[in-house]
């Protein structure tokens, strides 16, 4: 919670206009929502377990 509140705060301050303040927000949510599917379905295949020791090694956005 506090990374959407400082990250709406941080935005206010370094965006050119008030539109743009919520963008790194905004990206972040779009871009958990992308990969929480693919992950998920490749949990229910090869197990939680599995999927979790090859996210914990490679790290997450080479898995998305």
């Amino acid at each position: 919670m506090v990374l959407y509140a400082t990250g709406a705060i941080v935005g206010s301050i370094l965006s050119p206009t008030p539109l743009l303040a919520t963008l790194p927000v905004t990206i972040f949510v779009l871009g958990m929502a992308v990969c929480v599917l693919p992950v998920g379905e490749l949990a229910r295949r090869h197990g939680h377990q599995a999927v979790f020791s090859r996210i914990r090694q490679f790290g997450l956005p080479r898995v998305c």
